[in-house]
């Protein structure tokens, strides 16, 4: 792993019911970790080539949303993703490490994670010693959350839903981001995103992610991704995008004795696309009339 020296710590091991491939592809594809790690609120890939990737991350570690860069060099032969943080600052929080899967048959892994060894204890604050505990704590539940997902390998295509609906705003993207990102300081109130859960707003590319904390029955996971793109002619085309990953217990007590989980799927998509559609619409009234108000 060219740029990756290691120096091996300690190593955590997970047997898993799925095939080594799958479980691979579950760690290789980082930008999909919001619907599959609870902590993991939205992941950008800032640079790939080759075997190599520089990816940024947001996530609620210590129920703060912060971000934070590493780099990654993954070997599809090898079943193997060695990791590295990239903040100088804080170089505890993200530890030096390495994933690797081995099939252990054809529907069995073993999935190892190594951490590298820190810096002697004596060298660091108490401070850091614990961030750096906190943050291989981590690294291991990140890694046991994706072997229990990988164990229904069998029924991802059921349980996972992403869909999304676009609407054209004759206003311009300014005013209409505007309008979800600041709603409460506004005589009207739009509410672009559900109770008790957290926002991360990148204006710059036009992004409002977000991602429900305590999800309703039947949802496991809830993520969403309002974008606001320029339309051309001083127009906005809005976009929201849910990812969604159902609780795998039994439907028919949530929707009738004759249920199944595309009965499941087809409320989940009807209820929040119902829900984004009325957000849309608000957005679309209020940025056209203030447009007309300013002409």
């Amino acid at each position: 792993m060219t740029g990756l020296p290691r120096v091996h710590g300690t190593v955590h091991r997970t047997e898993v019911e799925a095939p080594a491939g799958l479980v691979y592809g579950l760690l290789a594809d980082a930008v999909q970790w919001p619907l599959y790690v609870p902590d993991t609120v939205y992941v950008e890939r800032l640079a790939s080539g080759g075997a190599g990737e520089r990816l940024r991350r947001w996530d609620t570690t210590g129920g703060v949303p912060r971000s934070r860069t590493l780099r990654r060099v993954l070997d599809t032969a090898l079943r193997r993703i060695a990791f590295c943080g990239e903040d100088p600052a804080d170089p505890g929080r993200t530890p030096s490490g390495s994933w690797t899967v081995e099939a252990l048959g054809a529907e069995r892994a073993r999935l190892t994670l190594e951490v590298d060894a820190p810096a002697p204890a004596g060298s660091r604050s108490p401070e850091a010693v614990a961030a750096w505990d906190g943050a291989v704590a981590a690294l291991r539940e990140e890694t046991g959350h994706l072997a229990r997902l990988a164990a229904n390998w069998a029924r991802l295509d059921e349980l996972v839903l992403c869909f999304e609906d676009s609407v054209r705003i004759d206003a311009p993207p300014q005013q209409v981001y505007d309008l979800l990102e600041s709603p409460g300081s506004r005589p009207y109130r739009v509410r672009a995103v559900p109770p008790g859960s957290v926002r991360i707003r990148l204006p710059g590319r036009g992004l409002i992610v977000h991602k429900q904390l305590r999800t309703p029955v039947p949802l496991a996971v809830h993520t969403g991704v309002w974008t606001v793109a320029d339309g051309g002619a001083g127009t906005t085309v809005l976009t929201s995008r849910h990812g969604v990953v159902l609780r795998t217990g039994p439907v028919t007590g949530l929707f009738g004795p004759d249920a199944t989980f595309e009965t499941a799927r087809r409320r989940v998509r009807r209820n929040l696309g119902r829900r984004s559609a009325a957000v849309m619409e608000q957005v679309r009234r209020y940025a056209e009339e203030g447009r007309r108000q300013a002409a």
